[in-house]
């Protein structure tokens, strides 16, 4: 009986994280938007801060949940707010926004890109060791 509250209390903790990490994402490309929407874009030190801790809790969460979630869920879920920055570095770029917004932009795509890789090459090294330690 406890194994199964156990297993029952590990999965909803990886829903919940799972989650928590899809809105940070989003989240924070709206607060994005929000901060640097304005015409002329002027955002502040501190929006800019506050932008910039939510990309390192974002990490912070991938880095775990690559070693002790599912891969299918990380692919997923970097998938979708991946593509949402990439299309906002692309705009920051074409259309010179401000500096806090590129920055923004390219920190997220970095960190978002560099835990895909790494999910995807774990996964790959998991493949392998699984193989050889078969034969």
């Amino acid at each position: 009986m406890i194994d199964w509250v156990k297993k029952r209390q590990r999965i909803l903790i990886f829903i919940f994280l799972y989650a928590t990490l899809f809105v940070l994402s989003c989240w924070n490309w709206f607060y994005t938007m929000a901060i640097c929407g304005d015409i002329p874009v002027n955002p502040s030190k501190e929006e800019f801060l506050i932008a910039e801790s939510t990309v390192v809790i974002i990490l912070i969460i991938f880095i775990y949940l690559t070693f002790k979630g599912h891969p299918f869920f990380n692919y997923s879920i970097l998938v979708i707010p991946n593509s949402i920055w990439i299309v906002n570095f692309i705009q920051d770029n074409m259309y010179h926004y401000h500096k806090y917004s590129t920055i923004l932009s390219t920190s997220m795509i970095i960190v978002l890109s560099t835990i895909l890789l790494g999910n995807i090459s774990l996964q790959i090294y998991r493949l392998n060791h699984k193989d050889k330690t078969d034969k």
